[in-house]
C-alpha cells in the first residue's frame, strides 16, 4: 500500500474519538494483509480458498497463514489478541473498546520479540498505543508479502526480525506525518524512513547487547 494512502488512513484513525472505530479501521488493514499473505504463500488463489471455506474469519485466516509458514505462532497470537477484543464486544453493553483491552493486547505483543518487550505502555494515552500496534502488525504482514522467497519462519521468539525493524520504523514515520498534517515529498518520506530504521536498529542492538 502506498505510504501516502497509509498516512491518510492513520490520520482518520487519529481523528476518531471512538476507539471502536480505530479498532475496525486497523482490523480491515490486517484482514487484507492476511489475505495477501495467503495468496502469496498458497499454491491456489485466495478466492478459491475463500469460496471453499465460505469466507474464513480473521482468526481462521491467521491460522491458515501460520500453517502455510507465512506467519509465526507469535504473530498468530498477536492477531488473535486483537481479534479477541472485537469478539468480546459482542458481550458488552455499552459496546466500547477500553484501555484494559489495549493493555491486554500490549502484553501479548511484548512476549513476541525483544523489540516489543521494550514497549513502554502508558495507559493514560489510550488509544494511542492501539493505533501504533494495529499499524505495526499491518506493516509487519505487508512487508512479509514483499519477500516470500527469502522467508524462513521459525516458530520461536525472534530477537532481530527484519520485518519488525522495518514495520516499527515505517509505522513511526506514518503516524508522525499523519499527526503533523504536513505535505512532504517522496524524498523526504524516504529519508525519514531511513533515519527511523537506523534508530530502531540501534535500539535493537542495544537491547540485544544488554540481554547477553
Amino acid at each position: 500500500m502506498d505510504v501516502r494512502v497509509l498516512i491518510d488512513h492513520v490520520r482518520k484513525m487519529i481523528a476518531s474519538a471512538d476507539p471502536l472505530s480505530i479498532l475496525v479501521r486497523g482490523m480491515i488493514l490486517i484482514d487484507k494483509a492476511l489475505e495477501d499473505l495467503i495468496e502469496t504463500f498458497s499454491a491456489i488463489p485466495y478466492k478459491t480458498i475463500d469460496s471453499e471455506f465460505r469466507h474464513p474469519t480473521l482468526s481462521q485466516k491467521a491460522f491458515l497463514a501460520c500453517s502455510l509458514g507465512a506467519i509465526s505462532e507469535g504473530e498468530l497470537a498477536c492477531v488473535r489478541s486483537i481479534n479477541k477484543v472485537r469478539n468480546d464486544l459482542a458481550h458488552r453493553i455499552p459496546v466500547e473498546v477500553t484501555a484494559d483491552d489495549e493493555q491486554r493486547v500490549v502484553t501479548v505483543f511484548q512476549k513476541q520479540t525483544l523489540l516489543f518487550s521494550g514497549l513502554k505502555y502508558k495507559k493514560d494515552e489510550f488509544p494511542k498505543t492501539f493505533i501504533f500496534l494495529l499499524m505495526v502488525l499491518f506493516q509487519h504482514l505487508s512487508l512479509r508479502c514483499q519477500r516470500p522467497e527469502e522467508l524462513k519462519i521459525k516458530h520461536q521468539r525472534d530477537e532481530s526480525n527484519i520485518e519488525s525493524v522495518g514495520a516499527i520504523a515505517l509505522t513511526v514515520v506514518v503516524i508522525k506525518l499523519a499527526r503533523s498534517g504536513k505535505t512532504v515529498t517522496d524524498e523526504e518520506i524516504s529519508r525519514l524512513i531511513k533515519d527511523e530504521t537506523d534508530a530502531v536498529k540501534r535500539r535493537r542492538d542495544e537491547m540485544l547487547a544488554a540481554d547477553l
